[in-house]
């Protein structure tokens, strides 16, 4: 049996039926990491790679590294496979680490703006 922690409302021919959404679908349970996050955190300090190095290999600017590790800039397609390519793994490995942090977000917005 599924647990229900949230009511969600959807338009039928212009009534409002309320419709039960499971635990699973509602909400995360915890924030995952923002990829930039993860990227320092288990790759760069664990192979003492800096940002610069880092950005050299790539072949993009150090600004975009920055960006990328302090929250302020997401991977696009073109960095997951630059740091796919880089790391030797899968490009969507990275792409996956994007989703489910613009996902917990775009949930986050929802709830907040539901709540007003």
């Amino acid at each position: 049996m599924e647990a229900v922690c949230s009511v969600m409302a959807y338009r039928d021919t212009s009534r409002i039926h309320k419709r039960s959404v499971p635990a699973r679908l509602a909400l995360f349970s915890r924030t995952p990491p923002h990829p930039g996050e993860f990227l320092e955190t288990r790759f760069l300090k664990p192979l003492a790679i800096t940002q610069t190095e880092l950005a050299a290999a790539l072949g993009v600017s150090r600004r975009r590294v920055n960006e990328l590790i302090g929250g302020r800039r997401a991977i696009t397609p073109d960095t997951a496979v630059r740091l796919g390519l880089f790391f030797d793994n899968d490009p969507t490995f990275w792409m996956h680490l994007q989703v489910s942090w613009d996902l917990c977000a775009a949930a986050r917005r929802v709830r907040r703006a539901s709540v007003r």
